[in-house]
């Protein structure tokens, strides 16, 4: 997810400037050798569909595993500008033991955007209607970045619904509203988001400036193929989506549905996330009654950068989800 536009700002400077330092050439041997190169993850996933929300939203869900009526639902939701394959490790970990559902949030992967457009109301409905559609009783939801945010709207907007279904809340490397969120001129942030995002998205597009910046977000445990998959995904990504995504993340709160949330929950984040830091996610623990689950030497996306660690901790999670069922 999308810090502050001053900081969006300052990463993409930051990487920009470290192209054009003494690293340059190793980064230049880098993109080379992986511009020719297959980095996707092997993303094995039972069945794909596509389900349509009542704004006329195609969204592509990918799911797997048994479904086993004594244990909830996980439903996984990704981050800002990616797609559901970031969830792969934890499809293999789990599709023996647990129905998984990914989502392609609307406007990204394979999804489509709708006629209500890119906003927290109309991604709490997909959240919604996906489990009402798919008559889901039982639901873990676990998101990341921008599907933590996602996730959180859901449970504001439907809260009497969510304490009948949603059994534990996981939230990876997720603010619950931004750092600035006091700011009076909303305008001149949203200006600001706008400017981030063109820039952003343009220069991810240039294997030589975009992959530094895909890896000046992740952590030093992160591959090269991580890094090369993650800048994929942004260019991928429509960039008008991109641009509303960030601006829709200026304006947000949702602590107080945090500190009403009952059922168990977890805060997994990354020593190294620039986007995320330790002190945003302990904000949100703090807010949910938990503390967070620190990883060390990761950045913004822990299930991709360091999935052994990432699943051990996901799983010392839905174990408490079980003991609440």
């Amino acid at each position: 997810m999308a810090n502050n536009p001053f900081k969006a700002v300052g990463i993409i400077a930051g990487a920009a400037l470290g192209v054009a330092s003494a690293a340059y050439g190793a980064q230049k041997i880098i993109v080379r050798t992986l511009a020719n190169t297959s980095v996707d993850f092997e993303f094995s996933v039972a069945e794909q569909f596509v389900l349509t929300t009542s704004d006329g939203t195609r969204l592509v869900l990918y799911r797997d595993g048994p479904r086993d009526k004594t244990k909830p639902t996980i439903l996984f939701l990704h981050g800002y500008a990616l797609c559901s394959p970031i969830w792969a490790h934890q499809f293999d970990l789990l599709r023996d033991t647990h129905d998984v559902i990914a989502m392609d949030l609307r406007g990204h992967g394979a999804s489509s955007v709708g006629e209500d457009g890119i906003t927290l109301a109309a991604f709490a409905d997909d959240v919604y209607e996906t489990m009402n559609q798919l008559e889901l009783e039982d639901v873990v939801l676990v998101g990341h970045s921008t599907g933590g945010v996602m996730a959180m709207s859901y449970l504001n907007r439907y809260a009497e619904h969510a304490s009948h279904h949603v059994r534990g809340l996981c939230l990876v490397s997720t603010l619950a509203h931004p750092p600035y969120h006091h700011m009076e001129n909303i305008s001149e942030a949203l200006a600001k988001f706008s400017l981030t995002g063109h820039a952003f998205h343009f220069l991810s597009d240039i294997p030589l400036i975009g992959f530094p910046l895909a890896r000046y977000a992740l952590g030093n445990k992160a591959s090269n193929a991580v890094v090369e998959f993650v800048r994929r995904c942004i260019v991928s990504t429509d960039r008008d989506v991109c641009i509303k995504v960030l601006q829709m993340l200026a304006e947000f709160n949702f602590l107080s549905t945090l500190e009403q949330f009952v059922a168990p929950s977890a805060v997994i984040v990354g020593t190294s996330d620039p986007v995320t830091p330790l002190s945003d996610a302990e904000k949100v623990a703090r807010a949910l009654g938990t503390t967070e689950i620190i990883i060390n030497g990761v950045g913004h996306c822990p299930m991709l950068e360091s999935p052994d660690e990432f699943n051990t901790a996901l799983i010392e999670f839905l174990d408490k989800t079980g003991e609440f069922l």
